[in-house]
């Protein structure tokens, strides 16, 4: 069927279905079991020019070096001795954390063959924000934060230290977020000057990590979790550093006898690692009020212990990672690489009943994003998909989607037809288009729909659809 037939079929508008709801978005894609003494617990990525790395922690047993270029086929290709809890990682290096100390440093140029050295100094948790490195020393005699310069990544230099309490920091260029855990509230620093470190403002007591969502205004919104029986994700509006409020709150339905952990943001999404339930993966457009749309969880009847199952997710390569700490009944102790899409509607069957399935590649796709694409598969093979980009989910041509494409019984159009790409299908019925979103769209939300001509598709048109998806450029 040609280009102008499609359009013409579509705009033939036929009566138009209820809204479908949004189902979990996310499936597990691969995984690497770790045998451990102890626990799984904090993961990252490391990438270089050809390939990509997860960083994963087992406790006592090191840091496990994972080759996740293909997630669906990841393969362990060495281990750093240690008893390591965090990592993260700049430029050819990793720093993994040890509350005793030393810490460690690994050079990662060769992932098949590691070499590590150390900093004496021992830390509960690290980040790593520009060409800095931050401890957070809860767990030592002597508290604080501690702050080295990168600028030359094997031997990290102290260039600056502030002595209250940190259990984790989220630094963002010249401001730092220092949060409290139980007691002390939170504390905004300005580190501009590590040498001199200035308290800007405080926010709640009760939260043990966080990060930051800027929305396209300009608003300032610091999602915080609480690591405790009960413990759930707020949301504090700290734009005024001398005046933040909590704004909203997010519990997951497994209720408040769970406890969150870790909360990593990209783009308008965050991605949560709440011990027994699991990933959950939330939409931040509206801050205040975040909405639940990806879920993976390995313990749905959550038994066991409260501190247990998922301890981080990180979601900055074309997988996300996440963690299972100890064997279960629902998986064994590794790591794990998940697929998400932020989905919704129906999609329709073709050939042998398969229905086509979006995905994206390093999603989301916030400007500047160079890896982004809109993925296809369950497409018939070697056919023609027509990629749907519209601007409205919810009217096209003044009336409401979705709506039943006429003479496609079952085949329904999800977002507004605005403009429709051409893209090919591999003999494997997939298909990618890959896009790198410029700076001039941030801030912009749109949506798409993948269609699929396929003479083998049970309706007279010959078509089969994927569901809708968001395409929200933050």
């Amino acid at each position: 069927m040609s280009h102008r037939a499609i359009l013409a079929a579509l705009v033939a508008i036929g009566a138009p279905l209820a809204a479908q709801p949004i189902i979990n978005n996310t499936r597990l894609v691969g995984s690497v079991p770790l045998s451990t003494t102890g626990w799984v617990a904090g993961n990252w990525g490391y990438r270089t020019a050809t390939s990509r790395f997860c960083l994963q922690t087992r406790s006592g047993q090191g840091l496990a070096i994972i080759d996740t270029t293909n997630p669906a086929s990841p393969v362990l290709v060495s281990n750093v001795p240690g008893n390591v809890k965090e990592v993260k990682s700049y430029g050819n290096y990793a720093y993994a954390s040890t509350d005793s100390g030393p810490s460690v440093i690994v050079n990662l140029t060769n992932p098949a063959a590691p070499t590590s050295t150390t900093i004496s100094q021992g830390t509960h948790t690290l980040e790593v924000d520009g060409d800095r490195l931050y401890f957070n020393r809860s767990i030592n005699t002597a508290n604080g934060i501690i702050i080295y310069s990168l600028a030359n990544p094997a031997s990290p230099q102290q260039i600056g230290l502030w002595s209250g309490y940190a259990h984790d920091s989220a630094p963002k260029g010249n401001i730092c977020y220092a949060f409290g855990f139980v007691n002390p509230p939170g504390k905004i620093l300005n580190v501009t000057n590590p040498g001199a470190i200035v308290q800007l403002g405080t926010f709640g007591s009760g939260n043990h990590h966080g990060d930051l969502y800027v929305s396209p205004s300009g608003q300032k919104f610091l999602f915080t979790c609480d690591e405790q029986t009960g413990g759930i994700v707020k949301v504090w509006n700290v734009t005024n550093p001398a005046a933040t409020a909590q704004v909203g709150s997010y519990v997951t339905p497994g209720g408040t006898n769970l406890s969150v952990h870790n909360i990593r943001i990209k783009g308008v999404y965050g991605f949560v690692s709440w011990y027994k339930d699991g990933l959950r993966i939330l939409d931040l457009q509206n801050p205040a009020q975040p909405v639940e749309i990806g879920v993976y969880d390995t313990n749905p009847t959550n038994v066991g212990g409260t501190f247990s199952d998922c301890w981080d997710a990180y979601p900055y390569h074309d997988a996300i990672y996440c963690d299972q700490m100890t064997s279960t009944a629902g998986a064994a102790s590794g790591a794990y690489f998940f697929d998400f899409y932020p989905g919704f509607g129906q999609g329709s069957p073709g050939t042998g009943g398969q229905v086509p399935t979006p995905w994206w590649s390093f999603g989301p796709p916030s400007p500047g994003n160079a890896d982004f694409a809109l993925r296809l598969e369950n497409a018939r093979p070697s056919s023609v998909a027509y990629l749907i980009v519209g601007f409205s989910k919810t009217l096209w041509l003044g009336q409401p989607l979705p709506y039943a494409v006429p003479g496609a019984p079952g085949v329904n159009l999800n977002v507004s037809l605005d403009a429709l790409i051409p893209v090919n299908v591999d003999a494997q019925g997939k298909a990618s288009f890959p896009f790198t979103p410029p700076q001039a769209l941030y801030g912009l939300k749109a949506y798409c729909q993948w269609l699929v001509l396929d003479p083998g598709a049970p309706n007279p048109l010959g078509i089969a659809v994927s569901k809708g998806g968001d395409l929200i450029f933050e």
